[in-house]
């Protein structure tokens, strides 16, 4: 995906699938005689800072250069004869939210059904048999076109990219007379250097290029946008860190070969703790920060600060414009989230059901009590805070939304247990900072709960954003617990005698 397309799809607008996409199994053989060459695989991986929805950032800043937290991503892409489609499902009913952005197809509605149908995707032990059966030839002959091994850290995507060029063998066309395909895994994890997070969400890019007007057709860095269909699928996948892969079929037919698909498996585990392979790791990150800031600094140099600084804001009034709109209610709601790092909200927004993000949107939208709003350096915070009000509210009833207490407890660990007091300090917080302090103090001070379940789970949470007091143990005896505790407290508090 070339960084004008990701800046395109950014304000793109939103089209919620509603019927899965058919599919069916390829069995037939071809014939015996029939060569398997297919065309070629154009592979490619880059890592960015930023998300699927933002696109590529400015800065390298927000990402974890730790080699020991960055996750390590291995993929494949291969081309197989005939695919066993029983263990997939259609990518539209894994779809969540549809970006296809306006003017890139004369008809949007048209432009996502073209690109998602046949778009297979597995996981889990589904996932884990296809990639066997890939390896071991049970899905016929099989040509491998690329293999990517990479880092990758807290705070950035990792895109495992695939431009399938179209085969002319079997009808005799000139090459570029059908489009190029384009298929990206978009492998994102959100957090920092401060609070990392395991978390791979995992989303779909799809396109067809035609590169028509390039002087080479397999050109496909700027073909114009009347050659291009684009279309951002957030599918709600994940790819565990040390568990089965996630794969993804694109049919990919040509000659007799009617059955043949292009087949990307992707897997991820914890970073390799020493040896050869932990050298290989630390140096696939460098490689990786590397040309994410090469990349960076270009974009930059392309467009000055204060131009990017105007069409984002111009973006984001856009997108708080749009949150009466339901429509589009729902993408314009997670634009204004993840752009101005209200992660909560993000994730309320992709997790309730319409009536709920009615509610949250009419919520931020008070928020913003004008478009300019929207943009100014306060907006995450309000947002942040509406969301949470909302949330806890809803999470604080006789019958409480799973789904937005699953949220609420990844967000505010352990003192999601007690939604008034979550809404209370939203309510009265004075920024994002005060409000992100009081939600950690609330998880320390059950590190001394009587309960053995209750100070694991705050321990979890505090130990994931590096707030655990030395040497404490949750499963250690109270006057161990409450000594570790104490010092902690003590070193707190010196700096603050010591004054200025």
């Amino acid at each position: 995906m070339t960084r004008n397309a990701t800046n395109r799809l950014r304000c793109g607008s939103a089209v919620l699938l509603a019927a899965a996409l058919a599919a069916g199994c390829a069995t037939t053989r071809p014939a015996a005689s029939a060569a398997f060459d297919p065309p070629p695989v154009l592979g490619s991986a880059a890592l960015s800072p930023g998300t699927a929805l933002t696109g590529p950032l400015l800065s390298v800043d927000g990402i974890d250069p730790d080699p020991a937290r960055a996750l390590s991503v291995r993929g494949r892409i291969d081309v197989v004869e005939r695919l066993e489609t029983s263990g997939f499902e259609p990518l539209g009913a894994r779809a969540r939210v549809v970006l296809s952005p306006s003017g890139a197809t004369p008809d949007p509605l048209r432009g996502v059904a073209e690109e998602t149908a046949g778009v297979l995707v597995a996981e889990g032990g589904a996932a884990r048999a296809l990639a066997a059966g890939v390896a071991d030839g049970a899905c016929g002959r099989t040509v491998p076109s690329g293999t990517v091994s990479a880092a990758l850290p807290a705070g950035s995507t990792l895109e495992i990219a695939a431009d399938l060029v179209p085969g002319t063998e079997d009808r005799g066309e000139e090459p570029g007379a059908r489009p190029i395909r384009r298929v990206a895994l978009l492998l994102a994890r959100a957090g920092g250097a401060a609070a990392p997070d395991d978390r791979i969400e995992v989303s779909v890019f799809l396109a067809r290029i035609w590169p028509s007007r390039a002087a080479d057709p397999h050109d496909v860095s700027d073909p114009g946008p009347l050659e291009h269909s684009r279309t951002l699928v957030l599918t709600g996948l994940s790819l565990p860190a040390g568990g089965d892969p996630v794969v993804i079929a694109v049919p990919r037919p040509f000659g007799p070969h009617r059955g043949a698909h292009a087949v990307a498996t992707v897997f991820a585990s914890t970073a390799p703790e020493r040896g050869p392979e932990a050298s290989e790791h630390a140096a696939a990150l460098e490689r990786g920060l590397e040309r994410a800031a090469a990349a960076a600094r270009s974009e930059s140099e392309r467009s000055s600060g204060l131009a990017d600084v105007a069409r984002r804001s111009r973006r984001l009034r856009e997108a708080a414009a749009s949150l009466a709109d339901p429509a589009i209610r729902r993408s314009a709601l997670l634009f204004l989230a993840d752009g101005n790092g209200a992660a909560l909200a993000a994730d309320a927004a992709l997790a309730c059901d319409e009536t709920t993000l009615a509610d949250l949107a009419a919520a931020v939208g008070a928020e913003l009590s004008s478009q300019e709003s929207a943009a100014d350096a306060e907006a995450g915070f309000r947002i942040e805070r509406a969301a949470y009000r909302l949330v806890a509210s809803r999470v604080d009833r006789a019958d409480p939304d799973p789904a937005l207490s699953s949220v609420l407890a990844r967000h505010a660990g352990d003192a999601a247990r007690f939604p008034a007091s979550l809404f209370e300090i939203a309510e009265s917080s004075r920024d994002a900072d005060d409000m992100a302090s009081r939600i950690a103090e609330e998880n320390v001070a059950r590190l001394d709960d009587p309960s053995v379940e209750v100070r694991v789970a705050a321990y979890e949470w505090v130990s994931a954003r590096g707030l655990v007091p030395a040497a404490y143990d949750p499963l250690a005896p109270r006057a161990v617990r409450r000594a570790a505790l104490e010092r902690a407290e003590n070193a707190r508090r010196k700096p603050e005698a010591g004054g200025p």
